[in-house]
């Protein structure tokens, strides 16, 4: 992949195609199909943390940016890029990528959190056969899909190997599967040289007000972003590439290809984006949650966005996060590594409770109670803190887990007994 990967993201765009239905897909039209082995990415690590501290807050009089991501060893490099012209930026690369994702230059710093922003749709194609080909339904007329015949090598045994596929695209984007009938194209945003672009002048960028001017590009599809520099500005933005879209179509679902009045209506520009700049608070923080608590009462209204710009919600990380952040004014670097390393495991504050109380609840006579007896006195006087040594901690984490495996199969269960009753198989007794 090197000097091949320019897109100014992470690539949770691409991740987001399920692999197995494009095998379908353009499988069904090999002669013979492709030996496809295709990966579980859940396996690594997900989600990231980010914290911004304003100079006033700082016991130096020094901005402070603490970046957090949470990946493999193996899937970020550390380098530092430094030129005649004036270059100087450190951190994290993602394979391929010649321009630091995520860092700091000796001017600012710049921290990536993966983003929930809606900015990938799936159109409904009504396709019609035609002796020269493939066409789509659009409005009032029918439009021709284009076509590409690619050669895709693979190895077959110890030599190489290729086969020939042909894969459509509407305007919308390229067919990945197919639903009921019609071809889904998906959209979303293929600009690799403006993403390059706006990827590598950040690394330039001499303050917020360029940095915030790098952003105009609106190509970072997958990421927000927690700032700091040393001018003492912090600040906030909540993804950065946002499609406007009619509000009156459900686009967290296929939409109808042939209908005009669901395309994109441009991009939303700087000025109606999700953005926080030096907060009254004097932090900001996002822990891959919703954008409406990084910077505590200072954060933006959820009401004043449309709801495609924020589909995350806040989770215990960005409550977590908030203890450790708020009302504190002499943070160092060394306090700042701490507060991110702290142990309390908000979540059980609230699970653990509502178990104990059902124990307590329980008749004495019930053979269960005796059976986990010791357990519930060993989490009665948690206090919620991990360490490597905590018997509460191990047992709690092992009970979530188990507490979300069975609550997963009971919504799968459930899924299972609408889909048989809307069709027929079962009964409503």
């Amino acid at each position: 992949m090197a000097l091949s990967f320019s897109e100014g993201s992470i690539g949770g765009d691409i991740e987001s195609i399920s692999l197995n239905q494009l095998e379908n897909f353009y499988g069904d039209r090999l002669s013979d199909k492709l030996p496809v082995e295709v990966e579980d990415l859940t396996k690594e690590p997900q989600g990231s943390n980010g914290f911004a501290i304003a100079p006033e807050n700082s016991a130096t009089g020094n901005a402070l940016l603490l970046i957090n991501p949470h990946t493999s060893f193996y899937f970020r490099a550390e380098v530092h890029m430094v030129s005649e012209e004036g270059l100087n930026a450190y951190g994290a690369v993602t394979w391929g990528q010649f321009f630091i994702y995520q860092g700091f230059s000796d001017k600012a710093g710049w921290m990536h959190t993966s983003s929930r922003a809606d900015v990938i749709d799936e159109y409904l194609e009504t396709v019609v056969e035609k002796e020269d080909g493939f066409y789509y339904a659009y409005g009032d007329e029918e439009r021709k899909f284009t076509a590409t015949t690619l050669s895709l090598p693979y190895k077959d045994g110890d030599e190489m190997a290729e086969k020939q596929v042909t894969v459509y695209h509407s305007h919308h984007g390229p067919v990945i599967r197919e639903a009921d009938g019609k071809w889904v194209a998906v959209r979303l945003m293929n600009e690799p040289m403006k993403a390059l672009s706006q990827s590598y002048l950040r690394t330039k960028a001499s303050g917020h007000d360029e940095y915030y001017e790098s952003g105009r590009t609106k190509t970072n599809s997958s990421n927000n972003t927690v700032y700091a520099d040393a001018q003492g500005n912090i600040a906030y933005y909540h993804g950065n590439f946002h499609p406007k879209r009619d509000l009156s179509f459900d686009f967290t679902k296929p939409v109808d290809g042939s209908n005009p009045a669901t395309e994109w209506q441009g991009l939303h520009p700087m000025e109606e984006q999700i953005i926080v700049v030096n907060p009254e608070n004097g932090w900001l923080m996002n822990t891959n949650n919703w954008p409406f608590s990084a910077a505590g009462e200072f954060s933006p209204k959820k009401e004043d966005y449309p709801l495609y710009m924020s589909n995350n919600r806040e989770n215990h990380r960005g409550l977590h996060a908030i203890k450790v952040l708020e009302g504190k004014k002499d943070f160092t670097i060394d306090s700042l590594i701490a507060a991110a390393y702290d142990s309390y495991l908000p979540a059980f504050e609230e699970l653990i409770p509502p178990l104990v109380a059902a124990y307590d609840a329980t008749a004495d006579s019930n053979p269960l109670k005796a059976s986990v007896a010791e357990q519930i006195e060993v989490l009665r006087g948690w206090g919620y803190r991990y360490s490597a040594t905590s018997v509460p901690t191990s047992l709690a984490v092992y009970w979530g887990e188990e507490l979300m495996r069975q609550s997963m199969a009971e919504s799968q269960r459930r899924c299972i007994y609408v889909y048989d009753y809307l069709t027929g198989e079962t009964t409503a007794d």
